[in-house]
This record gives C-alpha cells, structure tokens and sequence, in this order.
C-alpha cells in the first residue's frame, strides 16, 4: 500500500545563476540612479536670484496689468523683491514698512549706492500705487519689472564677484 520515496528525475540544465542575478542588480542600480537624479534636478535648490527672477518672469505673463489689476501687480511686484532681499542678504524685508525697510539698510548698509537709489525710488513709486491709488501707466509698470530684473541681477552679481575675490585672496 505505502511506497518509499519516488524520486522525480530532473534534468540537468546547467545555468549561470550568478549572471542573472548580476544583471537583474545591474538594472535596479540603473534604474534607481535615473530616478535619483530627476528627483535631485526637480527638487534642486534655487538661488534667491533664480527665484525671484522666475517669480518676475511669471508676473510678467499674467494678465494683471491687462486686467487693470495694477495695485495687486505691483503688491506682487514688491514681495518678490522683499523676499528677494530676505533670501539673499538675510534681512527680514517682508515684515518691514518701506520707510522702516529703507532705513535700515542704510542704517546697516546692506546695499552700495550703486543698488540702494534705484530701489529706494522703485518701493516709493509702488508705495504710491498701492496705498494713493497712483494708476500708472503700462509703459510705468513694465519699467518697474525692468528695474527690480537689473536690481536682482546687479546684486546676485555682485555676491558672485565677492565670491570670486574671496577665491583669489585664499589661492594667494
């Protein structure tokens, strides 16, 4: 009635084991280097210059000014710059009034003249957009992107060439 084992005969197939294994992991480090690195460009770090130029890139395209919505164009248009400065220089621009804002960084001097003047007459012209209901004109407005797009660029190049003299001082 009950039988001994029976042994099932297998064929004997020779494979090298180790190659599909090696190549099986080959694909998963492949695979998962790729993703790495879309994850690290879409989630890199931007400089506050590359920011809030993109920031004034966006305002520009939007249909703000061809709305009439000058006062939120320029509300937007100057907490980009607040923030800009927070960003770069470290100085908590946002929480500040203009006239508080201005004086400090005289005060402190944060900014050389060259940067300091421009911006001063920049946050004093949307100041009066925004709180005595100056209407300016499209003309105006796209001037204001152009001054606080050379405000930025003038600034973030000048860290680049403190960066840059600071390399040579350490080389010599």
């Amino acid at each position: 009635d009950i039988k001994g084992v029976v042994a099932i005969p297998q064929e004997n197939i020779e494979t090298n084991s180790w190659l599909t294994y090696g190549i099986s992991a080959g694909g998963i480090f492949l695979v998962a280097g790729i993703l790495l690195l879309l994850w690290h460009r879409h989630h890199r770090k931007n400089t506050p210059a590359e920011r809030a130029l993109r920031q004034l890139a966006e305002l520009e395209q939007s249909a703000l000014l061809e709305s009439g919505d000058t006062h939120i164009f320029y509300c937007c248009l100057t907490d980009i710059i607040r923030h800009y400065i927070e960003g770069r220089f470290g100085y908590r621009a946002p929480k500040q009034t203009t006239t508080e804002f201005l004086s400090a960084v005289q005060r402190e001097n944060l900014l050389c003249e060259e940067h300091r003047a421009p911006l001063q007459g920049f946050l004093q012209v949307a100041d009066m957009v925004k709180f005595a209901r100056h209407n300016p004109s499209r003309a105006e407005a796209d001037a204001a992107i152009d001054k606080a797009r050379e405000f930025i660029q003038g600034t973030a190049d000048e860290s680049n060439n403190t960066t840059d003299s600071v390399k040579e001082q350490v080389a010599a």
